[in-house]
């Protein structure tokens, strides 16, 4: 889990640190002052998280939507304040200063976090990173199979050095025998048909509607009636982009910008979304409300979505 500020809204969302910022004292208290958490360097970030997502759908949550890491009780403590010198030396902690100040800073006053979640899915590939799109190659975080239902944040850089050298093997020895692919017509036509369309919707706005619904409904906790909710939002957002407006400026256009970013994001919703209404089960940072166990007989699968005549498919495989 990776913790970020929940205020001011200009810096929402930024990152402060993970579970081992608590450092050996701190706590997580929610609004009414009880501990929710300590210990934390003992639980994964998909427990961590989920235990804080948990408690603030019951209502604990801050009027910010978050819970107050308390790091005061390791102000008595000289492996503590190690650890704030440390870090503040590291300038970890700047982006805390400036939002919340300086007895934030210097950990006399809880600070408002809410959980960072992540998306454990990725792009299907062999051994050698190549997938089943010509060209396509894939490693690191970008690839899936990897880590499974909860990201393992001490093994990141490994896999990304020993996937990485693989892919780029492959990909320069698949790049000497191919003739270079072309930038389509089709694709061509998608960009510069949007420009000067005189629409309804701002795509920004559009995008910020459905990051509101994947927050919402496809987030942390997942609950059937939500993800079919989610369901409807996602292609009521992907009908008002045919109706997108675009400023007709060729060049530093925005507008296109986020247009081009939000046809992928629709498709990335969806696919999330239906993955996560399939699995019912809680594993690693799936958590399923109304399904809360993980089960290991009909589910220890993965779930694999592709495209068939432009519609989205979706089966799983054994693990």
């Amino acid at each position: 889990m990776e913790q970020g500020l929940t205020h001011p809204a200009s810096m929402c969302g930024v990152f402060v640190g993970e579970s081992n910022l608590a450092a050996p004292a701190g706590v997580l208290r929610n609004n009414r002052g009880d501990i929710i958490l300590e210990k934390m360097d003992n639980l994964t970030r998909a427990a961590l998280t989920n235990a804080m997502a948990k408690e603030i759908s019951q209502g604990g949550g801050t009027r910010y939507g978050g819970l107050l890491l308390d790091l005061r009780p390791n102000i008595s403590s000289e492996e503590g304040m190690g650890m704030w010198r440390a870090r503040m030396k590291r300038g970890q902690f700047d982006a805390v200063r400036l939002a919340y100040g300086e007895a934030a800073f210097r950990w006399e006053e809880p600070w408002d976090v809410a959980p960072a979640h992540y998306f454990m899915g990725g792009v299907k590939v062999n051994t050698s990173g190549e997938s089943s799109v010509r060209g396509l190659y894939a490693a690191g975080q970008a690839m899936g199979g990897i880590h499974g239902g909860n990201r393992l944040g001490s093994v990141s850089l490994a896999e990304l050095f020993v996937f990485g050298f693989a892919a780029g093997e492959a990909a320069a020895r698949e790049s000497k025998s191919r003739v270079p692919l072309h930038f389509s017509r089709e694709k061509f036509d998608n960009i510069t048909g949007l420009i000067g369309r005189k629409g309804s919707f701002s795509p920004l706005k559009l995008q910020r509607r459905l990051q509101k619904t994947m927050w919402e409904r496809v987030g942390i906790t997942r609950h059937e009636a939500d993800l079919q909710v989610a369901l409807k939002e996602i292609e009521e957002v992907r009908k008002d982009f045919a109706d997108v407006n675009i400023s007709p400026h060729k060049l530093y256009n925005r507008d296109i910008w986020h247009a081009l970013e939000l046809q992928h994001m629709l498709t990335a919703a969806e696919l999330i979304t239906r993955s996560a209404l399939l699995r019912q089960e809680t594993r690693g940072a799936h958590f399923r409300l109304d399904f809360p166990h993980k089960d290991e007989e009909n589910w220890r699968r993965n779930i694999v979505v592709f495209k068939e005549e432009d519609k989205m498919k979706i089966y799983t495989e054994a693990v």
